[in-house]
């Protein structure tokens, strides 16, 4: 059941900052006899399935949305295609530049759909095993 909730919770937490997802695994790893990999790979895989529907909205998202609109016009893409795709991986590890924003503007960087999950996914189990391990290593640090 853990790991459904995490799933769950997992799907709206890209754009609801207020569902954190980093938070609930370290929680969750803390306070249940769930697998820290379990965890960590179930978050992972609904914050795709939610970055995943804001790549399929994102232009929609944008248009609804002046200000950022007008700005995305007057931002040069080309700058940075050439390293968009690390950008993104980076993004997703360490949380800087946002995934959110590489997710809206990925339509205009070019990502191609299934290059931009495989990142997207990588990026998001490599971050939430991180933390999913970081309870166990730290109490065995205190232990002794």
């Amino acid at each position: 059941m853990i790991y459904l909730l995490s799933f769950l919770l997992g799907i709206p937490s890209p754009v609801f900052m207020f569902l954190n997802a980093e938070a609930w695994t370290i929680t969750t790893v803390l306070l249940s006899d769930a697998q820290p990999l379990g965890v960590a790979l179930m978050v992972a895989l609904g914050q795709c399935v939610g970055y995943t529907l804001v790549y399929f909205n994102g232009p929609w998202l944008v248009a609804r949305l002046p200000k950022l609109e007008a700005r995305l016009k007057a931002f040069d893409f080309e700058r940075y295609r050439h390293a968009s795709y690390a950008m993104l991986f980076l993004g997703c590890v360490a949380g800087f530049p946002p995934a959110l924003l590489f997710t809206l503007l990925s339509r205009q960087l070019g990502f191609r759909y299934p290059f931009y999950l495989a990142v997207i996914m990588a990026g998001r189990c490599a971050r939430f095993t991180i933390l999913a391990l970081l309870p166990q290593t730290f109490a065995a640090w205190f232990k002794a």
